[in-house]
C-alpha cells in the first residue's frame, strides 16, 4: 500500500467520524474545531464475537460508539453471568468515563463481530486543555442524557410488571 491510499483512508475515516461526532448528544453541541479534533483522535477498533470491550470493575476511560454489529450488556451475579440488553449499532456507552475515573459496574461483550469508535480519556482531556469553556457543555450533555435515563426509569417503574433489570445500565451514559 503506498502512502496516498494510507492518507485517503485516514481522511475518510476522519470524515466520518466527524460525522458521527455532529450526530452525537455529547459532542453535536460543541464548536466544529473542537468536534474536529475529537474525530480526530478517535481510533476504530474491531472485535470478534465474543470479545470483551471491557469487563466489570475496570477502569478503561474509554467511550465507544457501536458502528457495526451489537453488543451484550452483562450482569455477574453469583458467578452467573446475565445479559441485561444488547445495544445496537449507533449506540454511544461510556461517555461519563471520559470525565472522572469510573469502575465499570457491568461487562461489555461483542454480541457479534463489531467495530466500535474509541475515545479515551487521556485524549478527551488534551483537547478539553485546548478548550477549557467545553468541559460545563459536555457535563450538560452528559446530565441531561442521564436525567432522561432517569426519567424512562420512573415511567417504567409504574408500569404492571416491570422489571428492574430492565433500569440497568445508566453509569455508561
Amino acid at each position: 500500500m503506498n502512502s496516498s491510499m494510507n492518507t485517503n483512508e485516514e481522511c475518510c475515516e476522519f470524515l466520518a467520524n466527524l460525522a458521527i461526532l455532529r450526530q452525537s448528544h455529547v459532542f453535536a453541541p460543541l464548536p466544529m474545531e473542537a468536534v474536529k479534533l475529537f474525530a480526530y483522535l478517535c481510533t476504530r477498533e474491531f472485535y470478534k464475537q465474543g470479545d470483551y470491550l471491557f469487563k466489570a470493575g475496570e477502569d478503561d476511560g474509554c467511550s465507544y460508539r457501536i458502528l457495526k454489529g451489537t453488543a451484550d450488556l452483562i450482569l455477574e451475579r453469583d458467578g452467573k453471568e446475565s445479559v441485561i440488553r444488547t445495544y445496537p449499532k449507533e449506540t454511544l456507552l461510556g461517555a461519563i468515563s471520559m470525565l472522572a475515573p469510573m469502575p465499570r459496574l457491568f461487562s461489555l461483550r461483542a454480541a457479534s463481530d463489531l467495530t466500535a469508535m474509541v475515545m479515551t480519556r487521556e485524549k478527551f482531556s488534551r483537547v478539553i486543555e485546548k478548550f477549557p469553556e467545553l468541559t460545563l457543555q459536555v457535563i450538560k450533555a452528559v446530565a441531561d442524557k442521564i436525567g432522561q435515563s432517569e426519567k424512562r426509569t420512573i415511567e417504567g417503574v409504574r408500569k404492571p410488571g416491570a422489571d428492574i433489570q430492565d433500569f440497568l445500565g445508566t453509569s455508561l451514559i
